[in-house]
């Protein structure tokens, strides 16, 4: 009860509390976390239950499924939303190789179909767009529409420059920190009380895992960051787009993130064009991180 409630911002399940506790709590308890096996891995989700069609969300450049929490607790329980894991990274498995587009789409298009979602919408934020992008490419008609948040769909000039995260990010997977604080304190400026603050910190103690030395270190490879961005950069996401046969929702951030939007103007465009169906939805003052950590009302 102390880690659910001081640590993670949540309760713990009803039908645990009412064994210990004569008085019941209001509040949201913790999503359902699921290790599914597949074929040739297991993939681990964080689960919202909520009303149907589902959304199945894809997290971005280093991410984990739980750095969607705020889209979760926001859209649930009017949505059932689920948020993956990809492999490599988080509590999914981490085999020696096999981190490129195909594999990502096979294991979201398996993982769809042992959760028996029927339809989901398929979301993705920054690389995982692209790789969302693919999946509905090769689902068809098996998915009922695609998200894009800030997504890595465009032309090879728009990756290769986009791909500065890779070396940013990929050095803090291999950083060791001493303490919890020492990773979370990145999010100082967010108000002690506000949700934003709580969301967060409870996906930052989901990130990290303890070492034997007593050190924490985030839970993604760096080797499976690089190879992801390898592969898109290799692949035509714009050419997948126009080929997904659903409504497709482009979502852009218009403000600066390291110094400019991280999708400019002709990305977005080219995004739209590309799409059969498309309708744009501008986060106006957020940034790249913003539209899944803080989501603003008028986007949700």
């Amino acid at each position: 009860q102390r880690i659910v409630r001081t640590e993670l911002h949540a309760e713990p399940r009803p039908e645990l509390a009412l064994r210990y506790e004569t008085g019941r709590r209001l509040g949201r308890s913790l999503p359902l976390d699921e290790l599914i096996p597949l074929e040739e891995n297991t993939m681990h989700v964080v689960d919202w239950p909520g009303g149907e069609p589902p959304i199945l969300a894809i997290h971005g450049s280093a991410g984990h499924a739980y750095s969607l929490t705020a889209l979760g607790e926001w859209l649930a329980p009017d949505v059932r939303f689920v948020a993956v894991d990809l492999r490599g990274h988080g509590f999914s498995d981490k085999p020696p190789t096999g981190y490129g587009v195909e594999e990502h789409v096979e294991d979201v298009l398996q993982l769809s179909d042992a959760l028996g979602l029927e339809r989901p919408i398929l979301l993705g934020h920054s690389i995982g767009g692209a790789i969302a992008t693919f999946a509905a490419e090769a689902a068809g008609d098996r998915v009922g529409g695609l998200v894009l948040f800030d997504a890595v769909v465009g032309d090879r000039r728009f990756v290769e420059g986009a791909s500065f995260v890779v070396k940013a990010l990929g050095a803090s997977l291999e950083q060791r920190f001493a303490a919890f604080d020492e990773y979370h304190g990145r999010w100082v400026a967010e108000p002690e009380d506000s949700p934003w603050r709580r969301w967060l910190e409870r996906s930052d103690r989901m990130e990290l895992a303890p070492l034997p030395n007593g050190m924490l270190r985030r839970r993604g490879l760096r080797e499976a960051l690089a190879a992801e961005w390898a592969s898109v950069a290799r692949a035509d996401a714009l050419g997948a787009l126009s080929r997904v046969a659903v409504p497709v929702l482009v979502v852009h951030a218009d403000a600066p993130w390291d110094g400019a939007p991280y999708l400019d103007d002709a990305t977005v465009d080219a995004q739209l064009a590309a799409a059969r169906d498309a309708r744009l939805y501008v986060a106006h003052g957020q940034h790249h991180g913003d539209i899944i950590r803080r989501p603003s009302d008028g986007l949700v």
